[in-house]
């Protein structure tokens, strides 16, 4: 379903695509091992989710989405830039791999 919505080019279709992927986003499949694990760090430990663009933007009457706070992206890249500063990115060993470090 997901690849005939895509292709059909209609809006509706287009529509439904995107919804199914905010629900559950299917890119991980894709990614390279170490930017999978970043992917992961960022949504799963972290819990930042996928951002939802304009969707995402507060409003006082809409300050929900799906059952989360809104919140504009520079406050959910805050979050990220935190773990990175407090060395907390070491955690999901983005440069190991099953063979060992890449830099080695």
């Amino acid at each position: 379903m997901r690849c005939a919505a895509r292709r059909s080019g209609s809006p509706r279709g287009y529509i439904r695509y995107r919804e199914a992927f905010f629900h559950a986003p299917g890119s991980a499949q894709y990614l390279k091992e170490g930017t999978r694990r970043g992917c992961h760090f960022v949504h799963e430990t972290l819990e930042v989710p996928f951002h939802r663009g304009i969707e995402e933007q507060p409003e006082p009457s809409n300050t929900e989405i799906d059952g989360r706070p809104k919140k504009i992206i520079g406050t959910r890249l805050s979050v990220i830039y935190e773990a990175v500063r407090d060395d907390h990115l070491d955690d999901c060993s983005l440069n190991d791999t099953e063979e060992g470090p890449r830099n080695a």
